[in-house]
């Protein structure tokens, strides 16, 4: 099971990624933040950056819109 819980921040990814190319930010940032916490477990660390990248700019688009 420790194998199989260690790419599951990386499904997280690419889920999260399948969210935003099908326009469905909600579920996209869920799955980020689901990355993240698997990170926090036993995730492969090679996919923190990616995760924080894409949390970061979806986090920033949303205070760009509270503003306009």
């Amino acid at each position: 099971i420790k194998e199989l819980a260690w790419w599951r921040p990386v499904a997280d990814y690419f889920m999260g990624r399948l969210y935003l190319a099908k326009g469905q930010r909600e579920q996209a940032i869920s799955s980020f933040e689901s990355g993240l916490a698997a990170l926090a477990e036993t995730g492969s660390p090679d996919y923190v950056p990616l995760i924080l990248a894409e949390l970061g700019e979806l986090k920033a688009d949303e205070a760009d819109e509270s503003f306009t």
